[in-house]
């Protein structure tokens, strides 16, 4: 089932020593297949990243902030592996698989038992709170030709309980990405 398609624009440089750090700024516009669901329809995500002088190695510390008819943000830890599959002189095919950790801030409900008027009852009040929200593990397979990308992949994701939550189940879904590099 289609749940979202996303509108990116991002701009990234690598510096230092070979060329080996790197920093990303960007914005994405999510168009909800299902139009009641728009709590954060955009984000702007700012990051740092190192990567292996072979670039097979790579890890990225990224802040997203996230808005639209709500507000928050989340930090996350991007580290993934790269293997080149085939090679050739304007393409080339690489699984890059990755090990996201999930830090954000979250709205949640916390109850309370009071007595009103000799009567038991539980009150909810809302908390918000920074925790370790999600693992996430992506197996995208990516095919680049000149400046173009396609992406095929799938995603698990391993939710962390916050406040009260208990038996979260592990979601998943597969992605198609379609990418246009323009060098500035």
């Amino acid at each position: 089932k289609w749940d979202f398609t996303v509108a990116f624009l991002g701009y990234g440089r690598s510096f230092g020593k070979d060329q080996i750090a790197n920093y990303t700024i960007s914005f994405s516009k999510y168009f909800y297949a299902n139009n009641e669901v728009d709590f954060f329809g955009n984000t702007i995500d700012v990051g740092l990243g190192l990567r292996s002088k072979n670039k097979k190695i790579s890890t990225q510390l990224i802040y997203t902030y996230l808005f639209g008819n709500e507000q928050s943000f989340q930090v996350v830890s991007k580290n993934y592996v790269t293997f080149n599959l085939s090679k050739k002189s304007n393409s080339l095919l690489k699984l890059r698989p990755q090990l996201n950790i999930i830090y954000g801030k979250q709205t949640v409900e916390l109850p309370t038992i009071v007595v009103i008027n000799g009567i038991r009852t539980i009150v909810y009040s809302k908390k918000n709170v920074f925790d370790f929200m999600n693992t996430q593990l992506k197996f995208p397979l990516q095919y680049s030709y000149k400046n173009l990308d396609l992406e095929v992949g799938y995603t698990i994701n391993f939710p962390n309980p916050i406040g009260y939550e208990t038996n979260l189940n592990s979601t998943d879904f597969f992605n198609v990405t379609i990418g246009y590099l323009i060098e500035l």
